[in-house]
């Protein structure tokens, strides 16, 4: 499919002008809902409605949080291991407790580990262009304003050239 340029540079400067005038914008931080205004005032040059939807979020529990509350509990299992019968079983309670943390907080979302952080607001914009005709379908375009925290471990060195 071919996209002409016009569009294609139009969308690569809003991703550059929010990366380079908001810099960082970890979830629910000021630097988000500044970007997310500029959006939305963007939006607004060819959108007949916009506004921004508000909600509460807990920006610290993924990924960082069960992680971390995955390698606290592995962190104590081998404390248990020097001493003698019955404690050591303790250390394969704590490592499956570390397991099911990142288990059931990855994978089925459970969030049972939610109450040990913060509530902080987040937002979304949205932007809507009325239909003039009759609606056949409707298309919903979606992402994320903020960024994630960089994790070292999957960062690269920069390339030399």
């Amino acid at each position: 499919m071919e996209i002409e340029d016009s569009n294609s540079d139009y969308m690569y400067d809003i991703v550059d002008t929010i990366c380079k005038k908001f810099g960082p914008r970890y979830s629910c931080s000021q630097a988000e809902k500044d970007a997310n205004l500029w959006i939305k005032d963007e939006l607004g040059k060819f959108s007949d409605e916009t506004f921004m939807d508000e909600f509460e979020t807990r920006p610290a529990m993924y990924p960082q949080g069960f992680i971390k509350f995955a390698g606290i509990f592995g962190g104590i299992s081998p404390i248990f291991m020097i001493f003698q019968f019955p404690l050591p079983i303790l250390s394969a309670i704590f490592v499956f407790l570390g397991l099911w943390v990142l288990y059931s907080e990855m994978m089925l979302m459970k969030g049972w580990i939610g109450p040990f952080f913060k509530k902080k607001t987040s937002s979304n914009v949205f932007g809507i262009i009325k239909p003039t005709g009759e609606v056949k379908f409707r298309i919903v375009f979606e992402g994320h304003t903020d960024s994630a925290k960089e994790m070292n471990i999957a960062s690269y060195p920069p390339k030399l050239s």
